[in-house]
């Protein structure tokens, strides 16, 4: 009876280390495609932080050049108003020297009117 007890415990623990080799294999199944899940998401974190930079980088250029366009536009925009300013002064003067004309006109006209009467 003994020697059956024994022959059952030495079953039990057959079965048993069995169920564990099982068990450990499929740990070790789990483990590696988390590892190569872990290694495939970490790549793609690379490559994302790689085009955030790239991105930054491309922001970064866009707002120079349209720092150096609005500069641009800024010193067009005070040319302009320069001119406008000029234009103005120049008809101002234009205008005040036409109604001097006219009111010489006016003068030599009324002369010859006095000298025929």
């Amino acid at each position: 009876q003994q020697a059956e007890v024994a022959l059952v415990s030495q079953t039990q623990e057959e079965k048993l280390a069995a169920t564990l080799r099982i068990e450990l294999h499929n740990t070790s199944c789990q483990v590696q495609s988390l590892q190569a899940e872990t290694e495939s998401l970490q790549a793609l974190k690379r490559g994302l932080e790689n085009t955030l930079h790239d991105a930054k980088h491309w922001h970064d250029m866009e707002l120079q050049n349209l720092g150096a366009v609005v500069g641009r536009l800024e010193a067009e925009l005070r040319e302009v108003r320069a001119e406008a300013e000029q234009q103005l002064r120049e008809r101002a003067h234009l205008l005040a020297r036409k109604g001097q004309l006219h009111k010489d006109v006016a003068t030599v006209h009324a002369l010859l009117d006095r000298e025929e009467s």
